[in-house]
């Protein structure tokens, strides 16, 4: 422990003089902060936790429409190619009625609703379908 007395080592420092020591106070000299200035530098923290927050907010939703317009591209180009490729129109709505299960959106495809329940894996419902796809190439783009 350092002894902060006067006419020790520690105590008579020269002034000007750069220490480690000299940048250290000595214990029991920090006057505790005032509750004041607590309370200030607390809501600034507040104000400045809520700006982070708000900022962070504005970024999801920018990358959340991101994520959308990606999406609207990619879809209207699909079926657009779907248009011009009827082999890709026939995987483009099987996989649409294989996976699109809310009937609103089934609605917007023109898709049959759902016969199986909700859940249920239509490539294992029909294996004798599958076979016979395998064994004439015709009826696998059907």
């Amino acid at each position: 422990m350092l002894d902060w007395s006067p006419g020790t080592a520690c105590g008579n420092i020269p002034a000007g003089t750069k220490t480690a020591l000299h940048h250290t106070a000595p214990p029991g000299t920090l006057k505790p902060m005032s509750t004041e200035r607590r309370q200030k530098l607390l809501e600034k923290k507040r104000q400045l936790d809520a700006q982070i927050k708000a900022l962070e907010a504005r970024e999801r939703q920018a990358e959340r429409k991101r994520d959308t317009r990606r999406k609207v591209i990619a879809g209207a180009l699909a079926l657009e190619h779907a248009g011009y490729d009827e082999e890709f129109g026939q995987t483009l709505f099987r996989l649409l009625n294989r996976h699109v299960t809310r009937p609103q959106d089934r609605a917007l495809f023109d898709l049959p609703e759902r016969e199986e329940p909700e859940g249920a894996d239509q490539d294992n419902a029909a294996p004798e379908q599958a076979n016979d796809a395998q064994a004439d190439p015709e009826k696998k783009r059907a």
